[in-house]
């Protein structure tokens, strides 16, 4: 019998020189035909053939292996099962500071793809697919939303773990709507946390700096989530990664469990404002008060234009991993 992949028309086309997926057409198959009640089991079969194909593409050195969530593809030699077993332990790590004991343990039926590439030039190649911006494509690694367990994308093996942990924590908080900042500010927090980056400057000097630069630009930017979007490290953007992970630190130095049910609760639709209000008692403004002192920080009315890059987008690459 053919392949799963091939028995599927155009489910797997060569685009900018590689094999690529079009999951949608993948998903639709399964679901009328007799592999109906096996999805994840079938994604992930087809899942190895297409990077079986992949790594041909890509050169005699690539090899794939697997673990429980996880899917690798990679050229770097030796044994890289200590690869996978750091995802795995990096993902329990997440879930553990993040997941509200009193909710249900979230788990992804579709095992997520992590891919390593061989230098700028290959991982340009890959996520030119996703991303035309040349910027984008000299971050240090992008998380791909394809619906099916998602992918993690690096250029090369240095800088794995911070890049793994931040990517892992876009992946796990990927489901739920939360406003931008906070997106970030976690995938900052777990980064210093799992992957012993240097502890975080919150003294009197790097708040001041911040207290500077947020009353010369609009605050709303941040709430809304638009200081994150450009594809270049501008100052708005640096400061703006900073802030969020103050702020989400602030959050958490005192109690955990408040600050796991603000993450379950916060909207993109209101910047987290509402949540904040029931899970602390007070306002976005006034946690912000703390880091920046007096001034109006609240968010504005932000109905609308909040959640387009913050959860829609396909793929979304980091600035800064080290």
């Amino acid at each position: 019998m053919a392949p799963l992949l091939d028995q599927i028309d155009g489910a797997c086309v060569d685009a900018l020189g590689l094999p690529r997926m079009h999951w949608e057409l993948v998903r639709n198959w399964i679901a009328i035909g007799e592999n109906a009640a096996r999805v994840p089991e079938t994604i992930a079969q087809i899942k190895r053939q297409w990077l079986g194909r992949l790594a041909h593409a890509l050169g005699s050195t690539y090899r794939v292996s697997e673990s429980r969530r996880f899917l690798l593809l990679t050229a770097v030699r030796g044994d890289t099962s200590w690869m996978l077993e750091y995802a795995e332990s990096a993902f329990d790590r997440i879930l553990q500071l993040t997941q509200d004991p009193s909710a249900p343990v979230e788990t992804s039926s579709s095992k997520c793809l992590l891919l390593v590439l061989t230098g700028e030039g290959v991982y340009r190649q890959y996520i030119r697919h996703f991303s035309t911006h040349r910027s984008a494509m000299l971050s240090p690694g992008m998380w791909v939303n394809d619906s099916v367990g998602g992918q993690i994308i690096l250029p090369s093996l240095p800088g794995f773990k911070p890049t793994m942990v931040h990517e892992l924590t876009h992946l796990h908080l990927a489901p739920r709507q939360i406003p931008r900042w906070l997106d970030e500010g976690m995938a900052e927090r777990m980064t210093r946390l799992i992957a012993c980056r240097p502890r975080l400057d919150t003294g009197t000097i790097a708040r001041q700096q911040q207290r500077g630069f947020w009353l010369g630009h609009d605050i709303q930017s941040f709430w809304s989530g638009a200081a994150f979007r450009a594809h270049t490290a501008t100052p708005r953007v640096l400061m703006a990664y900073e802030l969020a992970e103050l702020l989400v630190s602030e959050m958490t130095n005192d109690d955990l469990a408040p600050f796991q049910r603000f993450l379950n609760s916060a909207s993109a639709a209101d910047a987290g404002e509402r949540a904040s209000q029931q899970c602390f008692g007070v306002g976005l403004g006034i946690w912000l008060t703390r880091i920046l002192g007096d001034g109006d920080w609240s968010p504005a009315d932000l109905q609308t234009g909040v959640t387009d890059e913050t959860h829609s987008a396909s793929a979304r690459g980091i600035l800064a991993a080290g």
